[in-house]
């Protein structure tokens, strides 16, 4: 199976890209039978990809090309277009199973990027998470778990107080007695 770069069919004049893949007679190529399908169609799909409220999904090819974004002005730009920090290299931690999700900034704001392989072409497919939405949650976890550390401490520290002194108690009146 063959997968185009993206490129401006001559009939309809929109970008698109064309999957071919040869009939086959024993060893002889006998017919190829491809389709085009408009970047249109993988925008709608992409924009249905939300990882957080402001996040998206884009695809990239190995060489850094945006393949397909929600802002279309970048598609067909560099990587670098979408953000300084953003370089093929990037993608390629992006899609380490297991891995820190990388780090960037785009239009001043921080996303965290995972990867997936585009089965049988060069591409990736990449969400971005912003990263104030997508960590919230576990903000507001930590900011409980420390109030509750908190207060068992101070309870802690009540009760042994009132501990200590009721059983020192006796040894205030034998004190007294003195």
């Amino acid at each position: 199976a063959v997968l185009t770069a993206p490129y401006i069919a001559a009939s309809s004049k929109k970008l698109v890209v064309t999957f071919a893949y040869p009939v086959k007679e024993g060893t002889n190529t006998v017919a190829v039978v491809g389709a085009d399908v408009t970047l249109e169609d993988v925008l709608k799909d992409l924009q249905q990809i939300k990882p957080t409220a402001s996040g998206f999904a884009f695809i990239v090819d190995k060489d850094g090309m945006i393949i397909a974004h929600p802002r279309t002005e970048l598609t067909l730009k560099p990587l670098e277009a979408m953000s300084k920090d953003l370089t093929p290299e990037v993608i390629s931690r992006a899609l380490k199973e297991g891995a820190e999700p990388p780090r960037i900034q785009i239009d001043g704001n921080g996303f965290l990027l995972k990867g997936a392989p585009v089965a049988q072409t060069d591409w990736t497919l990449v969400t971005a998470a912003n990263e104030s939405e997508a960590l919230a949650r576990l903000n507001q976890l930590l900011t409980y778990a420390a109030l509750t550390i908190v207060a068992v401490g101070i309870a802690a520290a009540l009760v042994s107080t009132g501990v200590v002194n009721h059983l020192l108690g006796g040894l205030v009146k034998i004190r007294d007695a003195m």
